[in-house]
């Protein structure tokens, strides 16, 4: 039986470690994960500067083309193609700031889902951990009942011991009393030596 305790307790220990690596293999994985998405946030950040420096240099476009259209409408000699192609290029610089605002946007929300599903996958690593400390509290609590049973076991071997040491010590003081022809007296029992 002691055997079974040693071999169960060896096979928990076991368990109980592969459970921990697993625990940290998790959270291992979860700050790689939370390592990817700074960086592709910081990779967001570079694009979110690059646009608005294009956008800046754009809008300084914009109004250098309006300082021309408006120069061009003051004189008074306007050539409609001109004033078509600065209108285009005006329409193209905004388009240019539309798609930067549906980008920032576009990666602002990718990056709260990312931040979402990282938060659900470190609560449930945080709840596996409870479970393996959980378990490794089990263990313990088990371990330390083997230890209890171990010291009954040798309680009742010491007491099984003292009974047979009683046992012969009847038997010798009923021999001895047999013989009444001058043997010497049987010893007074006594519980303990």
């Amino acid at each position: 039986m002691d055997m079974i305790q040693r071999y169960h307790g060896a096979v928990m220990g076991r368990a109980l470690e592969a459970a921990k690596a697993l625990a940290d293999t998790g959270i291992g994985y979860y700050n790689a994960q939370v390592a990817r998405l700074n960086l592709q946030l910081d990779g967001y950040k570079t694009d979110a500067q690059v646009f608005e420096t294009q956008v800046r240099a754009a809008v300084e476009t914009v109004n250098v083309y309006r300082a021309q259209l408006e120069a061009v409408r003051v004189q008074g000699e306007i050539d409609r193609n001109k004033i078509e192609t600065f209108r285009s290029q005006v329409a193209g610089v905004e388009a240019l700031i539309g798609i930067y605002k549906t980008t920032v946007e576009a990666a602002r929300v990718k990056a709260d889902i990312e931040k979402l599903k990282l938060q659900a996958y470190q609560e449930s690593v945080a709840a596996y951990v409870a479970m393996v400390q959980a378990k490794s509290v089990e263990l313990n609590a088990v371990e330390r009942s083997q230890v209890r049973i171990e010291q009954q076991l040798l309680l009742a071997q010491h007491h099984d011991a003292l009974c047979d040491r009683l046992q012969r010590e009847r038997l010798r003081g009923a021999r001895r009393s047999i013989f009444l022809d001058g043997s010497p007296e049987p010893r007074p029992y006594r519980a303990y030596p």
